[in-house]
């Protein structure tokens, strides 16, 4: 009796022979063994089901991080093409004229000197023996005379010995006249550079760059060279097309040079300077 399997099709026949096979109880057993195979089949397709989509998501996250991975290497080996390019198209751009030496006058302090005036002095000596002369000569009268208003007598009367006068100021240090003189980088014992670096220099230019719409629709693109001015605080200054390519790029190479941030200047003997920098802005369709 162990081994009779009750859901066999025989047995069922043996159980329900000579009996009402209409009954209920005779059609549900009859299915039992299809109902169980169905039942089966569907709970694997829907364990196969659950188990593909777990397994679908893990690959896909695996591959999700794969090509992040993948993006930021193919990032960083395209910012380092690039700057190899530009660095190559930098050789080419002839280097900026050299700037017109500019004498600057430097203020130095004077000193007013006062011509002395000389004046002959007297010879005591020779004055008493005149006027030794004059009581031996003349004698004390009774009249009273009145004096003489002539020039030459006063003169000759009144005299005083003055030592000449010398006025003196005292010395100014000299003024410290700014030096605004825009260097070459070749001139500069540290040149200016972009706040970290050249590669956040270009990420920067990447993410700003609005690439010009009908540049677009016609397929233009190319590098644009422009110039400008590292100021002494670090402010981008006067920036200026030397190579162009088409005006469309020409207009934005020189509106997103111009929105900058602040650099960090170049200094020559310590001291903040301006300086001339060229830099290549390169307009690539995707």
């Amino acid at each position: 009796m162990a081994k009779i399997d009750l859901f066999d099709p025989k047995w069922i026949e043996m159980v329900f022979a000579g009996k009402n096979r209409e009954y209920g109880a005779y059609k549900l057993r009859k299915g039992t063994g299809t109902r169980n195979i169905l039942a089966l089949a569907i709970l694997m397709s829907v364990a196969l089901l659950i188990g593909g989509y777990l397994a679908y998501k893990v690959i896909q996250e695996q591959r999700a991080k794969e090509a992040e991975a993948y993006n930021a290497q193919l990032e960083l080996s395209r910012l380092e093409q690039k700057q190899k390019e530009q660095k190559e198209e930098m050789k080419d751009i002839p280097p900026p004229p050299p700037p017109e030496k500019q004498e600057v006058p430097v203020e130095r302090a004077t000193q007013q000197y006062t011509v002395p005036e000389i004046k002959k002095e007297i010879d005591e000596s020779k004055e008493l023996k005149q006027q030794d002369q004059l009581d031996k000569k003349v004698e004390t009268g009774a009249e009273t005379k009145e004096g003489t208003n002539d020039a030459n007598v006063l003169k000759e009367a009144v005299k005083e010995v003055e030592q000449p006068v010398v006025e003196e100021k005292k010395e100014e240090p000299p003024k410290v006249v700014e030096d605004t003189k825009v260097y070459n980088l070749a001139e500069l014992a540290q040149q200016p550079s972009f706040p970290g670096g050249d590669a956040a220099m270009y990420s920067w230019l990447s993410k700003n760059l609005q690439y010009p719409p009908i540049a677009q629709e016609n397929g233009i693109s190319g590098t644009v060279v422009v110039q400008f001015v590292v100021e002494k605080d670090g402010s981008v200054n006067g920036v200026k097309v030397v190579r162009g390519k088409d005006p469309s790029l020409d207009k934005e190479a020189v509106r997103v040079v111009s929105k900058m941030p602040k650099w960090n200047p170049g200094k020559q003997n310590g001291q903040a300077v301006r300086v001339y920098y060229t830099l290549p802005v390169k307009f690539q369709l995707q």
